[in-house]
């Protein structure tokens, strides 16, 4: 049972899911998270892990606005 505290925001997805949910490919993921753009945490050697949190903050930073 998770954390009281705990929400769907903090659900982590791995970078393959990342990109599924972009609909690219995972080096795109890797090269977000590389630039310092996109928030991830590593755990050992391979295992790359995001924020649903994080991610949801960077795809609203990508919105295109419309000028007043």
């Amino acid at each position: 049972m998770p954390p009281a505290h705990a929400t769907n925001h903090d659900e982590l997805l791995s970078v393959a899911e990342t990109a599924a949910r972009w609909k690219s490919h995972p080096e795109t993921v890797k090269r977000r998270i590389r630039s310092g753009a996109l928030p991830a945490l590593r755990f050992g050697r391979g295992m790359i892990r995001i924020r649903l949190s994080d991610l949801l903050a960077f795809e609203e930073a990508q919105f295109i606005r419309a000028e007043q």
